[in-house]
């Protein structure tokens, strides 16, 4: 069991102009050292801490959460999800990452927690 650090930074200065997925997004997720990618591999029995470094921030799971809570919040700082409690070896759970900022528009992205 491990303990995954999910840091999450920006990508270039906010423009005011709401962003999501692919190209358009301004978000980069740095996973333990590993180059920067949105999709997170875990197994069951980890434990998941996503770290913002600024801005007020959520982390919404849609569907089915793989911890015991499906939302997370604050300002900047860390976010323990826990331990991985759910899914099966191939199991996608997708979330929406949302930072706001005052005076831009949210930056939103939807990245994936898979199952290993």
């Amino acid at each position: 069991m491990a303990k995954i650090v999910i840091t999450i930074t920006r990508r270039g200065p906010l423009d005011g102009k709401p962003h999501r997925k692919a190209k358009q997004c301004k978000l980069q997720y740095t996973v333990d050292g590993h180059p920067p990618s949105p999709d997170t591999h875990v197994h069951p029995g980890d434990s998941v801490i996503w770290n913002f470094q600024d801005s007020a921030w959520a982390v919404a799971f849609s569907g089915q959460s793989p911890f015991s809570k499906c939302a997370f919040g604050g300002v900047g700082g860390q976010a323990d999800g826990g331990k991985i409690i759910k899914g099966n070896h191939g199991d996608q759970f997708p979330y929406s990452v949302v930072l706001f900022d005052v005076g831009s528009a949210p930056t939103v992205d939807d990245p994936r927690i898979i199952i290993d």
